[in-house]
């Protein structure tokens, strides 16, 4: 994992390409961090799954995203989800601190993707090279 870099495969979905900034914004925030420490790198992952899946979900007709990418979201969400309260649950300190947590991520998609209730913007759709891509998030460049 990494903070400023991220790999994608050929042709991304726009929720695909959104998650990984997602988590790449998790990770810059100490996000990642903080659960891992309080409940170990394996819990800490499948927070962070569901946590930028909800975050998918609840902006998905803001961001236009396609309903069977949100639909998709919604059942990574509960997935997750599930695993996590099986395991006791996410600590109340934690907990607390979610809400803002998610305004937070979508702020930092919105800034780095420049989205908007119009949807994504130019840069964005042009990811869809064939032969996938690395953005470089400190250097705000995608490389193909």
């Amino acid at each position: 994992m990494a903070a400023d870099t991220i790999f994608l495969m050929p042709h991304p979905c726009a929720s695909t390409l959104y998650e990984e900034l997602l988590h790449a914004s998790q990770l810059r925030h100490g996000m990642y961090n903080a659960f891992a420490e309080e409940m170990g790198n394996a819990p800490a992952l499948e927070v962070m799954e569901m946590l930028a899946a909800l975050v998918l979900v609840e902006n998905g007709a803001r961001w236009r995203l396609p309903e069977m990418e949100v639909a998709e979201n919604r059942r990574r969400f509960r997935e997750f989800s599930s695993k996590i309260k099986r395991k006791g649950g996410i600590p109340c300190r934690l907990r607390s601190r979610l809400p803002k947590w998610r305004r937070l991520l979508a702020l930092d998609l919105e800034s780095w993707t420049a989205l908007s209730s119009r949807g994504p913007s130019r840069p964005v759709r042009k990811l869809n090279s064939s032969m996938g891509a690395a953005i470089s998030l400190s250097k705000s460049k995608v490389l193909c």
